[in-house]
């Protein structure tokens, strides 16, 4: 079940961070990436002024694309868009994108082929070119054998085959 607003605790550390957000685990299998905005002077007060804003708009253009991507089975479950306080920030809202945990590591700059076989599945299946996937954007999972996820669909660096 989705939350209508998270509330990240006080100094709650993220588990990850990117150059348009940063990725927190919620419990074993729920995790949420907060934009930006967080960390800058870029909040609302209200959730309709939230809903109205271009920050929401871009989280829900990117949930719309890792739904449509989950056909290639190496995207994790996207669960919407919420609200997100910070304990202690009185009133102001955040956005962000409540999707499925996945325990792992990113690639990094090992497995340089292995990007390319993730772009060509996830164009190929779901009609998505991805013009940002490298490394720093895949997890692995499993030791001995292994599994590849694709974590970042940032809506501007994706264009959308599909039309």
């Amino acid at each position: 079940m989705i939350p209508k607003c998270v509330i990240l605790k006080r100094g709650q550390r993220p588990n990850g961070c990117g150059a348009f957000g940063r990725y927190y685990r919620l419990s074993k299998v729920i995790g949420i990436k907060v934009l930006s905005g967080m960390w800058s002077n870029e909040y609302c007060t209200t959730q309709k002024e939230l809903k109205a804003s271009n920050q929401w708009k871009e989280a829900v253009r990117e949930a719309r694309l890792i739904r449509v991507a989950r056909k290639s089975r190496i995207v994790p479950k996207c669960y919407g868009v919420v609200p997100v306080r910070r304990e202690g920030q009185n009133g102001r809202l955040h956005v962000g994108i409540v999707m499925q945990h996945i325990p792992g590591r990113v690639l990094g700059n090992r497995e340089p082929d292995v990007i390319e076989r993730l772009s060509d599945r996830i164009c190929n299946k779901c009609k998505l070119s991805m013009q940002d996937l490298h490394g720093w954007n895949i997890l692995v999972t499993g030791k001995s054998r292994k599994r590849y996820w694709v974590i970042d669909f940032t809506p501007d660096l994706i264009d959308d085959l599909r039309r």
